[in-house]
């Protein structure tokens, strides 16, 4: 719809030259190249056995592997297999010698190796990782393995050599991010534009002649703009001196109160932020007492302290992702998929009792409200994956923009469009927009189950608060769709093609940029990997430990690899780790995915990793492990950029196979590198898009210099992609306040960038949390693909929600009864709440202060962002983790409506009931948990459509995908010299993200050993012991700058796990993706990815060391991953703004016109029957019945009369 604005891949930049060490070690690949894998930042260690079968697959190889792997050493590793606990994974994907990632699916680094046009082999373990790795399969730039066959059959190995020797996958990638970086604005630039283009316009105005007067005046400039730009006959400066004359409300400054959700939602969230505040705005940020990721203090944003925290802390994710592990890997039966979602339920149930509490005490806190009433915000921006800044700009009257991906209620565009379940898969159910019959059935039916769970699960949280301090007539939904707009980190290129609004601006990859020089010893490690390039490995920041047996299989895989490797790991080095893998505990994901040496970006399927391979064009190999990853990757799979590996089945063999296959087969990168030009390909950066309708909504009331936004992130990896924004607002001249939880994992007390609003209570959102969880939700993917394994991942995932909702409400409370720190919230005159609605604790902030409500999204608490906003036809927008892309079968409509019923009764039942009494008490109206999600002025999602399956979209959604993304930057001496030293053959990145740690040092010596068999070097970010068969071509290292990577020359590959930065800016550098999806979206992130033919994702739990080698190989050795991936790349990239630009843009429109009501649909008011023509389709049934009855009854009366006459004649 034309209110969405992506910025999928935002986070992505090009490659920086990295370390010398790793350059170096990138560059001892020779022609070979270097294979990266990375599980992400959640999975910390993996089974023994897969990590030492990825350890023997890497171990196969000539190329050299960087595996992020943490953990023991797999006792398979390889010599060219490098284990590193971190690794720049972006710096890796972006290095020339980089030939495959090994990546679980997450959508950052599915999108990192979408930018760096690296192929990908996908291990996704949850979330959305395998549905990303699925659309870079789709587009034939990566291989997808499953966690539970990857140990098996040398899947793993025959997945990378798949990649590596056909052209196709890394051609696709290329492709891909072609696509993704050819465009005219940056996906970030875009984002800002939108949201100061939304501080011209008064949302209050009488007249529509008023409002087309200065959209006209608008339209005029940027036409002037550009034409003086490319004519030279007038100077730009005069032709808006002109339009500013003409348009006497505009404001230069608004004030904008920010309500994000904690942890890695920040991360996007902050971006906006920080670019609010560049342009003179003046931000708050409503913060937890325990925030995670959000800092108390910051130049950017003044903080709003909440008394109480959100629980959503680093300990919280990491016992979550373990949990969610430990259950997929028990199978993928329907058991095992129950128990999934009931951990995942319970977990959103908790966060969603937790924003209740957290609203009640702020709304309590007469003091602290009021100083948010007198702060005159001109609007909130926040994150609707929870409804705490919904609720809080509701309660303050404010309008409010969305900085959104996900809402609580699911996908943003399915709370705000029209989704027409016939072609809008729901996430998770991994369906494109072709659906078959079946899959349309499924469509239907999960999204009667999502709204079940709203109804039982969100919406009970809420009531009761909403009742208390909206009002009886205030209901949960309709708060999320009365947002001014909604700023989605979305991009088409990435995503399937769907109806929209009016007020939605898509942003992207806003986070995505050109990679900067890595490290000297990472660029060093990327040049060793020589003509073999560099695979960047990733599963985010979630995932610590992967299972040993994960971890060595992935190593063993990375070390039979000729490229060398960056596997962003945690926990023991593999036993199976080869030299060609370097493990780090972190890396510059977006430089490494812009390096030209980086081949491949193995990722989860994280948004922000999948918009960043975008960018990069770098194909994914997606691992997707929990939430949207699988759905993310699976776009990319669609898309032919990617593939995606079933973390469940995924062995040695299998990621080995996966990553060959996508550094192999050019087309996976030639179609990422098509999606990171299409994703470019934008008249404006997806940050500037989405900052141009946050202002826009500011202006709403008067032109003001600066804005003042108040800004609840939520805590961990989200924080990095919020963190972007808060930076870019404080230097635009906002004031912003970030609240915080006092248990922040991410977001620091003190910052330059903001002033934090601290909350009393703790978010349990920190580090341990999202450990934990990760290594659950390994150990119960890597149990199989059984129902019962499935049902098991799926109830540690909802039992992790659940916590954090219940955390989340508590923090609300407690802030809403601190009199004195909401008076002080109200008393700020915040122009809005900027948050991320993964949590809904922003959203309900920004209703309870009546601020505008800006999102900073990818997910909400109820899904993938668009379904919270958008029409979602479940025909062909399929739900993340259904491994579905927009073209689906009949069954798969089936599963995909299956999957949306279920996700409904998710919300109902464990998310919204943690809300219902701090609704009740805190809002005079009768209000729910999803209206508030709704009625959020902006919508800033972390989206690409150059990686996303196309879908239904909504005027106020700004698309910022890849916002984070950057140009490489010049990678440190070592890892220069090592990338460098990979010759002819170049360097492959590996990262499994920041949550995930260490791999099972069986799986990590399959990665390593994969690795060693490569030519090319590897860096790998791995954390834990040294895989036993790491080859000498592959460096580990615990972190790595992965945009700078990426954007390196040499690199080849990026072996990630699927998450959306890895994601984003793999695409954004145009590196192919061999996707390791392993939980939440990266196996999403890794299937689109891979449809787009940019990526391969390999199934982490069934990979082995011969799976991943083949996987490598497939992607390195096939052009068509790197030309899809390079494909995406200039499509993501090809765009009139940056997406972080964008997003800027809106959160100021929204800021100069207290909202956008004129963007913003009222459909969410109306009565289901209603919206769906039920009674009109009954009253029109009855009245030709009716008339026929009538009909019918003459006819009798006159044939009994005509009878009675001719017997009277007789």
């Amino acid at each position: 719809m034309p209110n969405v604005i992506y910025m999928g891949g935002f986070q992505c930049k090009p490659a920086k030259p990295l370390p010398a060490d790793l350059e170096e070690f990138v560059q001892s690949s020779g022609e070979h190249g270097v294979i990266l894998m990375s599980l992400g930042t959640f999975v910390t260690e993996i089974p023994a056995d897969l990590t030492n079968m990825i350890a023997s697959t890497f171990a196969k190889l000539p190329q050299k592997v960087i595996w992020k792997h943490k953990g023991d050493k797999p006792a398979a590793l390889g010599n060219n297999t490098l284990l590193v606990d971190w690794m720049p994974q972006n710096d890796l994907l972006g290095h020339p010698k980089i030939k495959l990632f090994v990546a679980h699916g997450g959508t950052n680094g599915v999108q990192e190796a979408m930018y760096h046009g690296v192929p990908v082999v996908g291990l996704p373990l949850f979330f959305d990782q395998y549905d990303n790795l699925l659309r870079l399969k789709d587009r034939g730039g990566a291989e997808i393995l499953s966690i539970q066959t990857v140990d098996k059959d040398d899947n793993f190995l025959k997945a990378i050599q798949t990649v590596l020797s056909e052209p196709s996958y890394t051609m696709n990638m290329q492709r891909l991010s072609s696509l993704h970086r050819d465009k005219p604005i940056e996906p970030l630039d875009n984002a800002l534009f939108w949201i100061e283009l939304a501080v011209v316009l008064t949302l209050n105005s009488p007249t529509s002649t008023y409002v087309r007067h200065y959209h006209s005046m608008f339209a005029l400039g940027v036409q002037m703009h550009f034409a003086a730009s490319t004519k030279n006959k007038m100077p730009s400066q005069w032709i808006w001196i002109t339009l500013c004359g003409l348009c006497p409300v505009m404001v230069f400054g608004g004030k904008v109160l920010v309500f994000p959700v904690d942890g890695s939602h920040w991360i996007n969230m902050n971006i906006i932020v920080e670019e609010l505040h560049s342009r003179g705005h003046q931000v708050s940020v409503v913060r937890p007492s325990d925030s995670w990721y959000i800092k108390e203090t910051s130049p950017y944003y003044t903080s709003v302290n909440l008394e109480m925290g959100s629980g959503f802390g680093e300990d919280f994710v990491t016992e979550f992702v373990s949990k969610l592990l430990k259950v997929q890997r028990e199978g993928r039966s329907v058991w095992a998929r129950f128990k999934l979602e009931m951990e995942q339920v319970q977990v959103a149930s908790k966060m969603h009792e937790k924003t209740t509490k957290m609203l009640e005490l702020l709304f309590e806190n007469k003091e602290q409200i009021q100083s948010l009433q007198d702060a005159n915000y001109d609007l909130v921006l926040t994150d609707p994956v929870l409804p705490g800044g919904v609720i809080l700009a509701h309660y303050l009257k404010l309008p409010f923009v969305f900085n959104v991906r996900w809402t609580s209620h699911g996908e943003g565009h399915f709370l705000i469009a029209p989704s027409p379940l016939s072609y809008v898969p729901l996430p998770g159910l991994v369906f494109s927009d072709k659906m078959s019959f079946l899959q349309r059935v499924i469509n239907v039916i999960v999204v009667g189950l999502t709204h079940l769970h709203t109804a039982q699960n969100i919406l009970p949280y809420y009531k009761d608060l909403i009742e208390k301090y909206l009002g009886p007539d205030a209901d949960y939904q309709s708060l999320f769709q009365s947002a001014d707009l909604w700023l989605m980190r979305v991009d088409f290129v990435f995503e399937f093609p769907r109806p929209t609004m009016p007020n939605v601006v898509y942003m992207g990859g806003f986070h995505c940029k050109p990679a900067k020089p890595l490290p000297e010893d990472l660029e060093e490690f990327v040049q060793s990997s020589g003509e073999h390039g560099v695979i960047i490995m990733s599963l985010g920041t979630m995932v610590k430990d992967l299972p040993s047996d994960l971890a060595n299989a992935i190593a063993a895989a990375f070390a039979r690899l000729p490229q060398k490797v960056i596997w962003r790991h945690k926990g023991d080095k593999p036993a199976t780790l080869g030299n060609n893998t370097l493990l780090v505990d972190w890396m510059p994901q977006k430089d490494l995915l812009g390096h030209p040496k980086t081949k491949l970006f193995v990722a989860h399927g994280g948004t922000n990793g999948i918009y960043e391979a975008i960018y990069h064009g770098v194909p994914l190999l997606g691992i997707p492990l929990f939430f949207d990853q699988h759905d993310n990757l699976f776009k990319i799979e669609s898309r032919g950029a990617g593939k995606i590996i079933d973390f469940i089945t995924m062995d040695e063999e299998i990621l080995y196979q996966e990553i060959q296959e996508l550094l192999n087969e050019p087309s996976y990168r030639m179609n990422m590198q098509r999606l990171s030009r299409l994703h470019r390909d934008t008249p404006m950066k997806p940050l500037d898009s989405a900052l141009f309708w946050i202002e826009f909504i500011m202006r709403h009331k008067a032109m003001v210099f600066g804005g003042k936004v108040l800004v609840f992130p939520v805590d961990g990896s989200h924080w990095v992609n919020m963190n972007i924004i808060v930076e870019e607002l404080h230097s635009r001249g906002h004031q912003v306040s970030v609240v915080r939880p006092s248990d922040s994992w991410y977001i620091k007390e003190t910052s330059p960038y903001y002033t934090s609003v601290n909350l009393e209570m703790g978010s349990g959102f920190d580090e341990d949390f999202a450990s934990d969880l990760t290594v659950k939700l390994l150990e119960v993917q890597r149990e199989g693909r059984s129902a019962w394994a499935q049902f098991k991942l799926e109830l540690e995932q909802m039992n992790a929600a659940s916590m954090i909702h219940e955390t989340t409400s508590k923090m609300l409370e407690l802030l809403f009864e601190n009199k004195e720190q909401i008076q002080s919230l109200q008393d700020a005159n915040y122009d809005l709440v900027l948050t991320d609605p993964a949590i809904p604790g922003g959203v309900i902030l920004a209703h309870y202060l009546r601020l505008p409500l800006v999102y900073n999204v990818r997910w909400t608490s109820f899904g993938e962002g668009h379904f919270s906003i958008a029409p979602s036809p479940l025909s062909y927008v399929p739900l993340p983790g259904t491994e579905l892309s927009d073209k689906m079968s009949f069954l798969q409509r089936v599963i995909n409506v299956v999957v949306f019923g279920l996700f409904e009764l998710e919300k109902a039942y464990f998310i919204e009931p943690h809300y219902k009494n701090l609704f009740k008490k805190h809002f005079q109206q009768d209000i729910d948990l999803q209206s508030l999600f709704q009625s959020a002025d902006l919508w800033l999602m972390r989206v690409d459509f150059v990686f996303e399956f196309p879908r239904p979209t909504m005027p106020n959604v700004i698309y910022m995908g890849g916002f984070h993304c950057k140009p490489a930057k010049p990678l440190p001496e070592d890892l220069e010299e090592f990338v460098q030293s990979s010759g002819e053959h170049g360097v492959i990145l590996m990262s499994l993200g920041t949550i995930f740690g260490e791999l099972p040092p069986d799986l990590a010596n399959a990665i390593a050993g994969a690795f060693a068999r490569l030519p090319q070097k590897v860096i790998w970010r791995h954390k834990g012991d040294k895989p036993a068969t790491l080859g000498n071509n592959t460096l580990l290292v615990d972190w790595m700058p992965q945009k700078d990577l990426l954007g390196h020359p040499k690199t080849k590959l990026f072996v990630a796990h699927g998450g959306t930065n890895g994601v984003q800016e793999a695409i954004y550098h145009g590196v192919p993706i061999l996707g390791l999806p392993l939980v939440f979206d990266q196996r999403d992130n890794l299937f689109k990815i891979e449809t787009r033919e940019a990526g391969k994702i390999l199934d982490i739990f069934t990979m082995d060391e011969e799976i991943f080698y083949e996987g490598i190989q497939e992607v390195l050795n096939e052009p068509s991953y790197r030309m899809n991936m390079q494909r995406l790349s200039r499509l993501h990239r090809d765009t009139p703004m940056k997406p972080l630009d964008s997003a800027l843009f809106w959160i100021e429109f929204i800021m100069r016109h207290k909202g956008a009501a004129h963007l913003r649909t009222e459909s969410y008011k109306l009565p289901w029957y209603s919206y769906h023509s039920v009674d009109v389709v009954l009253f029109l049934t009855g009245a030709l019945l009716l008339l026929l009855l009538t009909s019918f009854m003459l006819m009798n009366c006159f044939f009994s009369k005509l009878c009675k006459r001719k017997a009277k004649r007789e």
